[in-house]
């Protein structure tokens, strides 16, 4: 069985799947898990508009809920790789 299609379909999907990661976190080097980058959180000061503020922390929530599917998809994706290798 030629197995060279799946594996150039999985592949492209794999840098789907990172570039996607690296656009909403980084990964820890110590620890190997992935943290959403905190934007415009760390550097608003407190006198900025609270609602402004609920905004920036719901987007950040929301980065933060997608992580742990994409590094699934992406953990799948090695696994499929190494399997066809």
């Amino acid at each position: 069985m030629n197995t060279e299609h799946f594996k150039q379909k999985l592949q492209e999907e794999l840098q789907v799947v990172e570039k996607e990661l690296n656009d909403l976190g980084w990964k820890d080097p110590e620890t190997g898990e992935w943290e959403t980058k905190e934007g415009d959180l760390e550097t608003m000061a407190p006198t900025q508009d609270s609602n402004e503020f609920a905004d920036q922390l719901e987007e950040s929530h929301d980065r933060e809920s997608q992580l742990p599917g994409l590094e699934g998809r992406r953990s799948d994706i090695k696994h499929a790789l190494t399997r066809i290798e």
